[in-house]
């Protein structure tokens, strides 16, 4: 499949978008419960049964955004691409 996940289309792009913007807002990582609150109190749809869950395999399938900073906790892929450089 081409990169169908880095331009999205649809439900799943507006919640990759959101959660993006989220994280950015935050300038930190969030526990995946905090973030789909977010998405609720923005009114971002989240696909399927709208569980944590839901939302979890939205940011797997985009890797290359976002990244598994502790059990349940994201963040961004370019935050910890940021602190390799700074340690190098």
């Amino acid at each position: 499949f081409p990169n169908r996940f880095v331009t999205p289309t649809g439900v799943g792009s507006e919640l990759q978008k959101a959660v993006k913007e989220i994280l950015t807002a935050r300038g930190s990582p969030m526990h995946i419960s905090e973030i789909r609150a977010a998405l609720v109190e923005r009114g971002v749809p989240v696909p399927g049964k709208g569980t944590d869950a839901n939302v979890i395999v939205h940011l797997r399938r985009a890797a290359q955004v976002f990244s598994v900073r502790g059990r349940g906790t994201y963040g961004l892929t370019v935050w910890k691409q940021e602190r390799k450089s700074k340690g190098s």
